[in-house]
């Protein structure tokens, strides 16, 4: 999990980079995390994935989120996590090269 953390600076970094110019438009993307098992030294969790999924609903329903603009994970490996972090982080990229403009946020749940 040391990728974790330069990756999602980097991720944050780009999402924190201003815009071109014009429109007054918002998106937001999430990644949305819920894992019941930390590892052998930690008690098993019982509703961390269920909460997870149920506050990407939410996020959804009333947060401003297309559903084509959240990833739920649930139990992920660190590679699946990884690989879900790069993935934003390419949107991210192109999302900021289109003409359009606006802005973006990005939250990330574990």
């Amino acid at each position: 999990m040391t990728l974790l953390r330069p990756l999602s600076v980097a991720i944050a970094l780009v999402a924190a980079l201003p815009l071109p110019a014009a429109a007054d438009g918002l998106r937001r993307y999430t990644v949305v995390v819920g894992a019941n098992f930390g590892g052998d030294d930690r008690p098993r969790l019982r509703y961390a994935v269920s909460d997870a999924r149920r506050f990407g609903q939410v996020l959804t329903e009333l947060g401003g989120v297309a559903p084509e603009d959240e990833v739920v994970l649930a139990d992920p490996g660190a590679d699946q996590l990884l690989e879900a972090l790069a993935a934003l982080g390419a949107r991210l990229a192109a999302e900021r090269r289109r003409p359009a403009g606006g802005r973006i946020e990005v939250l990330f749940y574990y």
